[in-house]
């Protein structure tokens, strides 16, 4: 019927400048978790953990920089790794430029994973990943490009799923491996009072558990994403759209039990009086697409809504 929580928390960001192109960063924190939930079987319950991580940074020229770093995480009765983060970036020339980011994580579960009523998992184990992540980035004109290829290996992966008793709980899965593809084409222009924005992006996700060569639920491979804008002086009209891909949400991929691909497009129009007023009115679901996000709960058909923003 209630709880109440208290953290106790210090960190020390300590960075040395050897010159304006070298420059190293210690960073160390402390904090301790303690939390009760009222009625609920959670009693007393708390957690001391802390971490220790040092950042190296190379800026050679403005056009080039590189990042290397290692870190330690001390978890009251959880053994952790040493982690590590490498990245880099570079302006080829003026329309290509690139972001390589290559780590190994380190996530333990939260209060919420353990201890949550109900549905908290004590049997957990800490998650361990290794990713990496190349961002092309384009431009020409008033059109930008961004493509990133990525790669993510995880071990015990913490993931909430929905169980046989009706609400969702964490487990792990044993081994993953993810990749796919994030990308996104956006053209911007302004010409007198005009101004217009147009974006639409395509997410290919891969993701599956090793050990049986299945899909990961509630993972969808294909996502088309959109929307654009058109400003004029006060006015602004403006229309998102969303293609989501078949999506699994049972360990045996059956499809009888797949959400189905759907589209949903919103759309609306707002208006700003005084530089701080702005009413809003937007049309969501236009279509009256009747969809889902999880199954056995469909989402609401067309509906509307209005907005006031103040801004003081």
């Amino acid at each position: 019927s209630g709880g109440s929580g208290e953290t106790y928390f210090a960190k020390n960001d300590f960075t040395y400048l050897f010159n304006n192109r070298w420059a190293f960063n210690l960073i160390s924190e402390y904090h301790f978790d303690k939390g009760e939930g009222y009625e609920s079987g959670i009693s007393d319950v708390s957690r001391k953990a802390g971490s220790v991580a040092g950042l190296l940074r190379w800026n050679p020229t403005q056009k080039f920089n590189l990042e290397a770093g290692v870190k330690k995480d001390f978890v009251e009765e959880i053994v952790s790794p040493i982690i590590y983060s490498f990245s880099g970036k570079m302006n080829v020339n003026s329309w290509y430029s690139f972001a390589l980011n290559v780590s190994k994580n380190f996530r333990y579960p939260s209060f919420n994973d353990l201890y949550w009523q109900p549905g908290g998992n004590l049997e957990l184990k800490p998650e361990v990943s290794h990713q990496a992540e190349l961002g092309n980035n384009f431009k020409y004109g008033n059109f930008k490009l961004n493509l990133t290829p990525y790669y993510i290996k995880i071990k015990d992966m913490i993931r909430w799923l929905p169980t046989s008793s009706g609400y969702w709980s964490p487990v792990n899965t044993n081994n993953v491996e993810s990749y796919g593809l994030e990308s996104q084409l956006e053209f911007e222009k302004e010409f007198g009072n005009h101004k217009t924005k147009l974006a639409v992006g395509y997410v290919y996700t891969h993701s599956k558990d090793t050990d049986t060569d299945r899909f990961l639920m509630y993972v969808p491979q294909h996502k088309i994403f959109g929307n654009a804008n058109y400003k004029y002086r006060f006015a602004e009209i403006f229309v998102q759209g969303m293609f989501n891909g078949l999506t699994y949400t049972t360990s045996d991929e059956n499809l009888r039990d797949a959400i189905n691909p759907y589209f949903v497009m919103n759309g609306g129009l707002n208006l700003t009086f005084f530089k701080n007023y702005q009413i809003g009115i937007k049309v969501n679901n236009i279509f009256d697409e009747i969809y889902e996000t999880t199954a056995y709960f469909p989402l609401p058909k067309r509906n509307y809504s209005a907005n006031l923003l103040i801004n003081f």
